[in-house]
């Protein structure tokens, strides 16, 4: 039997993800964009958005108060995976999980909470 990836029982991930749905701004030297997040784990994040930017773009990847700087993987037409130049620390991970559970309580939906962040970040009126 054939696995796939480079990992021992398959697959690419070094890091198991977890569903995750919250705000994120990309950036690279070119230009912002406004994503959500779908998946995390310490080592990479599934994004979705449109107009992401390519693979092999270096990118700054800010969710909530934690910055990271990776490379986009993959994209496809909605979506791209980044990886992480360095892990995010436990605690970045537990930050954001907690910010999760506390978006759940406080919005209706993650559409709501990326309009919010939108206009008080200035990017519509």
């Amino acid at each position: 039997m054939r696995s796939f990836g480079k990992k021992i029982g398959g697959g690419r991930r070094g890091a198991s993800r977890e569903p995750m749905s919250l705000p994120a701004t990309m950036s690279t030297i070119e230009t912002n964009f406004t994503a959500k997040l779908s998946d995390l784990s310490r080592t990479g994040a599934r994004l979705t958005g449109e107009r992401l930017p390519g693979v092999g773009k270096p990118v700054v990847l800010r969710i909530d108060c934690v910055k990271v700087f990776g490379t986009v993987a993959w994209a496809s037409r909605d979506q791209c995976g980044v990886n992480f130049d360095e892990p995010l620390t436990h605690f970045e991970t537990a930050r954001l999980r907690r910010e999760v559970k506390l978006a759940m309580l406080t919005w209706r939906n993650i559409d709501e909470k990326l309009a919010v962040d939108d206009w008080a970040n200035g990017l519509v009126r």
